[in-house]
Order: C-alpha cells, then sequence, then structure tokens
C-alpha cells in the first residue's frame, strides 16, 4: 500500500463557471444519449487488446455526443492539467482519453471498480495487480447537483464525494483507487470524465515485456 493515499485524491471546486455548466447541460438536455459500456479485464487479459462490454448490472450510464462542445471540453481539460492537476502531483501529463459526457438516471449507477489494473496470474499461481490499459491518472468533473443518491465513493478509502456543479475529482488509476458511483434515486446526474498517461509511468507493453522476461512466458 502506498504511504497515504488520500493525499493523491485531488479534489477542487470550481473548476467550470456557471454559463459553461449551464452550455454543457443544455446540450446533454437536448442530445440523444447511448448505453456505455465498461471495461472488460478478463477479455483484454485474455487476448491483449482493450474490450469492452455493456453490462448494466455493473454499470449503468448513459454516454452523450460532444457534437460542437468537443473544442470547448478539450481547452477545459487542457487547462486543467497544465494548471492544476501538473503541479499538485509534480508530474507531467502525457496524453488523455477523448472526454466523456455521461448521464445517470433513475437507478443510474457504476459499481466500485479499478480505472486502470486488474488481477493478474503468474506462472506460479501468485495473484498479482498488473496495468490492463494505459491510464495513469483519472480525471472526473460534476456538473450538477439537483439528483438524489448518486455519491461519487472510494470504499476502501472510506471516502465519499457529493458532486457539486464545477467540482473536479482526480485521483491516480491504479488499485489503491477503487471507487464507483452510488445509484441515483431521483432526478439526473451529469459529469464528465477522462484518464491520462503521466510521462515516465511505465506502459502497459513495457509492463507485459518486463513481465514475459521475468516469468518466461508471454504476457498480452
Amino acid at each position: 500500500m502506498i504511504e497515504n493515499p488520500l493525499s493523491y485524491i485531488l479534489i477542487r471546486p470550481n473548476i467550470i463557471n456557471t454559463q459553461g455548466i449551464q452550455e454543457i447541460i443544455k446540450h446533454i438536455q437536448s442530445s440523444t444519449a447511448e448505453d456505455l459500456s465498461v471495461f472488460d479485464p478478463e477479455e483484454t487479459n485474455l487476448t491483449g487488446k482493450t474490450s469492452w462490454i455493456v453490462d448494466k448490472k455493473t454499470r449503468d450510464t448513459q454516454i452523450v455526443p460532444m457534437d460542437n462542445l468537443y473544442p470547448k471540453i478539450e481547452d477545459l481539460f487542457r487547462n486543467t492539467v497544465k494548471n492544476i492537476i501538473n503541479p499538485f502531483y509534480e508530474i507531467q501529463v502525457d496524453s488523455s482519453e477523448i472526454p466523456q459526457i455521461l448521464s445517470y438516471g433513475i437507478g443510474g449507477h457504476y459499481s466500485p471498480h479499478i480505472d486502470g489494473e486488474s488481477i493478474w496470474m503468474t506462472p506460479r499461481g501468485e495473484k498479482i495487480w498488473k496495468k490492463s490499459t494505459d491510464r495513469d491518472l483519472s480525471m472526473v468533473f460534476f456538473l450538477n447537483n439537483e439528483f438524489e443518491g448518486g455519491d461519487f465513493v472510494f470504499p476502501d478509502l472510506k471516502v465519499r464525494v457529493r458532486p457539486e456543479p464545477g467540482m473536479m475529482v482526480c485521483f491516480p488509476s491504479n488499485h489503491h483507487y477503487m471507487h464507483g458511483v452510488e445509484p441515483v434515486t431521483k432526478g439526473k446526474r451529469y459529469s464528465i470524465v477522462s484518464w491520462s498517461t503521466v510521462k515516465g509511468f511505465p506502459s502497459m507493453n513495457e509492463i507485459n515485456k518486463n513481465l514475459s522476461q521475468q516469468y518466461q512466458v508471454p504476457v498480452i
């Protein structure tokens, strides 16, 4: 376990201003959302290719197309990384996935999960945590609070975050930061998420190559 995992959870209010929030929410409410899939670690470890499945028992969330909002949301993430995330963690973000605008209706939830790692069984029968997709940092921006339920939680760390409009939560994507979204019981919950790699952190391919050499077996 890292020395103090709580110190690596970055929570900042008012990252998005009121006008920006209203613009995004108006876009969400006028758009058609689609069910969002979840990361499938078993298939990914089996094939070596990042795989996704729709599993509403694990995640009942809808994704909204960004359309014309993409440049503004890209600027939001770029500025946040440069001015807040890099200085806080004393790192340099290398690249980020395309952000996702998410909508959670009544019953919407995301069971506790880990963004960037999964269990890998060594040839000796040992279970170890291994990077299963190239994610080093996870970022969440909350857009509203006119709903009940839907808290953002880190169950192992006993941390609960009540979403507030414009608030950001950032944390490492590794197994120390299992997290989830509790079921929404009233209203709709809106957020934006993305994941980044960090310069100097080993990639999934580099880790697999090292494990292949260590255990003398193909690791994909």
